[in-house]
């Protein structure tokens, strides 16, 4: 019995601990500047955001900062529509993205950089008309993606070297409509490719 209960607190401690941290939970819609400075804020100590992040602010997001203490995303990531937006400082720390990461339309995200501690995606990647990206720079680590991988629409991009770390590409794999990209080097080690 005595087992029982001291079992029972220390699980209890556990659970309490682990979410004591307040960590966000489902869809967190990111559409202005304030709401990415107040993660740390609202969150502090989180480190693992329990469902999607999507990152649509117009005009008005100008960095990604307030994500710095975030290593892994369960559900997706989606960058898109942010003109004003021109570094990923911020996501240096995330590790893992749980379904798919989709970076597109972010019209002056000069490089990938500050991904580079992605080392997985569940689903797929897909990488689509940011017009001043010259390569993905940042996406060197990632080593398994679940399904597609689609690069299409960068009219700046010139190489695919940083792809060189992917193992597998189980589901399809689409590069289309990059004007400048020349040839396919990096791909060289994929297998499984459809």
């Amino acid at each position: 019995m005595k087992k029982l209960i001291l079992s029972t607190v220390i699980l209890s401690f556990i659970f309490t601990h682990a979410f004591s941290q307040g960590c966000p939970i489902g869809e967190l819609n990111i559409t202005r500047q304030s709401q990415v400075d107040s993660i740390p804020v609202l969150y502090p100590g989180c480190s693992v955001i329990l469902g999607d992040v999507t990152i649509n602010g117009g005009l008005s997001i100008t960095n990604l900062n307030g994500f710095s203490q975030i290593k892994k995303i369960t559900g997706h990531l989606w960058i898109n529509f942010n003109p004003v937006l021109v570094s990923l400082f911020g996501l240096q720390n995330l590790a893992s993205v749980g379904t798919y990461l989709e970076i597109h339309n972010n019209d002056v995200l000069k490089d990938l950089n500050y991904l580079s501690a992605l080392g997985s995606v569940g689903t797929y990647i897909r990488i689509s008309d940011n017009f001043l990206l010259k390569n993905l720079e940042g996406l060197n680590n990632i080593r398994t993606i679940g399904t597609d991988l689609k690069i299409m629409w960068n009219s700046q991009l010139t190489n695919l070297s940083a792809l060189n770390g992917i193992e597998k590409i189980p589901g399809n794999l689409i590069i289309e409509n990059n004007e400048v990209l020349r040839n396919l080097e990096g791909l060289k080690i994929l297998s499984g490719c459809h």
